[in-house]
């Protein structure tokens, strides 16, 4: 099962060893900083004194602030992607995936704020993502998604689905996040998953 809301409240991204240390400092400081502000308040300047490093450091790692966001968001993404497949392969069944998927997806936006922010608020209206490695790793995610259903389609587990049931939940946990600004339990992520996936299935 995956991690509880509880486990990971302050759960740091782990990065690779051999990424320089000036490098990490200037990623957690955007990351500390996404916390307060939204992105276009934060200047270069900002992240270089959060980080104890020099402005030219940043665009010795970074070619722009933008080059920045994506590459944090890829590094969230990529665990998240670790986790999310590790979960998938304790699943039995096309359904319980889905419900895996649902309740993965919802507790990554409730318990990792700055991933849901960066993701949901702070790069889609740049035509810069569409071409970024976070884009990549959303469509290989969105294919995965694609192949669950698919498959349960095919064996008959899934009699129908919506094509844009994913947006649509993205939709929906965004709202209630708004809306109730705090953090989901493990039993509320069940319940959310036993009430989305019945959409699924006759």
């Amino acid at each position: 099962m995956p991690q509880t809301a509880a486990s990971k409240k302050n759960r740091k991204v782990v990065h690779s060893k051999s990424l320089p240390p000036g490098r990490l400092k200037i990623a957690e400081a955007l990351r500390s900083l996404l916390e307060k502000k939204d992105f276009n308040s934060i200047t270069t300047a900002e992240i270089a004194r959060t980080a104890g490093v020099t402005e030219a450091l940043i665009y010795k790692y970074f070619r722009d602030k933008r080059d920045l966001l994506h590459q944090v968001l890829a590094e969230y993404f990529e665990q998240y992607m670790i986790q999310f497949e590790k979960d998938l392969k304790g699943a039995r069944g096309s359904l319980n995936k889905i419900r895996k998927t649902i309740w993965s997806h919802i507790n990554v936006y409730s318990t990792d704020r700055v991933f849901a922010k960066i993701l949901l608020l702070e790069v889609r209206s740049n035509p810069d993502y569409f071409k970024s490695r976070p884009y990549k790793l959303v469509k290989k995610y969105s294919r995965i998604v694609r192949d669950i259903i698919e498959e349960g389609m095919k064996s008959g587990e899934i009699r129908y689905y919506f094509f844009d049931a994913a947006r649509y939940l993205e939709i929906k946990v965004e709202g209630t996040m708004k809306v109730q600004g705090k953090e989901a339990t493990s039993d509320s992520l069940r319940a959310a998953a036993r009430i989305f996936s019945p959409i699924l299935v006759m």
